[in-house]
Parts: structure tokens; sequence; C-alpha cells
């Protein structure tokens, strides 16, 4: 027995130390990278960890073994459902501005060395020719990474990449994929989900003829 109750706190704990990076990534976009994103992070940490406690305090003092283990269950189960898939709603939420910080994402090979940096360099230098600013917005910029040129399957990789962009709620621009069969792994989702999308480097015709079904 004693050995299950160290599992279970060593499991809870593990939980505890995974839930905090994704409330800080959730958090990102809407504080905009600032240092409170991480002391948002510790304080929802040191939160929960107090409401743990006080939860497995009173479900000990107040609860028999049936009824914690049908609590414990109903908790699980709730938490299943929460977390299951993602609606066309969720995917479709990027593109629209809450507060005054807006992102645009870069999606280029290898963004951190060569040719790759030199755009995102030139990117960055764009920026701050403007002040990091959009009118009346801040510009947060990010720097995603496609995938190394000529990989297996660049339009999964690519699109892998994307799932992020997509579901920030603050994305309002992506610039690239820089090539053709990436891009068009990316073009329908970010026409799906309201995302101004530039290409630098993709030539593909069918992006402005109809060679195939559905194009352009």
């Amino acid at each position: 027995m004693s050995l299950l109750f160290a599992l279970t706190l060593f499991v809870s704990a593990a939980l505890l130390f995974w839930v905090q990076p994704l409330v800080g990534k959730m958090l990102l976009p809407l504080l905009g990278g600032t240092p409170a994103v991480w002391n948002t992070c510790l304080l929802f940490f040191q939160a929960a960890l107090l409401a743990g406690y006080a939860y497995a305090l009173a479900v000990t003092r107040w609860l028999g073994t049936r009824a914690q283990v049908s609590l414990h269950l109903a908790l699980l189960a709730a938490a299943a459902l929460a977390g299951c898939g993602a609606s066309r709603e969720e995917i479709n939420r990027g593109g629209r501005i809450a507060g005054t910080t807006l992102n645009v994402y870069s999606l280029l090979p290898e963004p951190g060395k060569g040719a790759g940096r030199d755009i995102v360099d030139a990117e960055k230098l764009a920026l701050y020719e403007v002040r990091g600013t959009a009118g009346e917005y801040a510009v947060n910029f990010l720097s995603i990474d496609e995938g190394a040129p000529g990989g297996r399957d660049g339009a999964r990789e690519s699109a892998v990449a994307l799932r992020d962009a997509v579901a920030d709620p603050q994305v309002v621009a992506v610039i690239g994929p820089a090539g053709s069969d990436t891009g068009r792994a990316a073009v329908p989702l970010l026409n799906a989900a309201g995302i101004l999308e530039v290409l630098p480097g993709a030539g593909y015709p069918g992006y402005t003829d109809p060679l195939h079904p559905g194009e352009p």
C-alpha cells in the first residue's frame, strides 16, 4: 500500500509540472511574451498545488472509500471529455484580435541557420523599423521551423508546425512556408482559420491557375 501511495504522489507531482508549461503556452499570446507569463504560471502552479492538498484532505476526512473512488472516476471522466479533440470552432479561432497584442508567425525551414536565418533576421528588422507595432497594436513575432529542406514529407511536417499557430487566438498572419509542397498543405488550413498567409518562395502555378480541380 505504501508503494501505491508513493506512486500516486509521484504521478500527481509530474502532472502538475506538465500542466504548468501548458498553461504558459496558452497564456503567452494573450500576454505578449512578457515576464508576466512566467509569473502567472507560478501563481497557477502554487494555487493548483494548494487546491490538490485541500482536495486530498477533504475527501479522506469526509468521504468513505467507495465515495472517494466514485468521485475520482467522475473527475477523470470530466477531464477526459473536456480534453477530447478540437472542434471546427476552435480551429477557426485564429485571426481574431482580443486585446492590444497580435502575433505574426514566420514558418521557414531551419530558421536558425543559413538562408532561413537571413530571412528571419530581415523580418525582425522590418518589425523593428516600425517599432514593433501595427497601428494601435503591439506585434509579437514568432519564428517556427517547418522542417529540414527536402524532408521525406514536407507537407506533413509543415501541417504539424502550423498546428500551434492556427490554435493561437492572437495570430493574424503567417509568413511561409517557403516551398510549394509545404505551401499546398498550409493554404487550406490557414484559409479555413481566416489567417493571412504570405508565401515568399512558392512557385506552384496552381495557386493562380486551375491546373487541378478546386484550383486556384
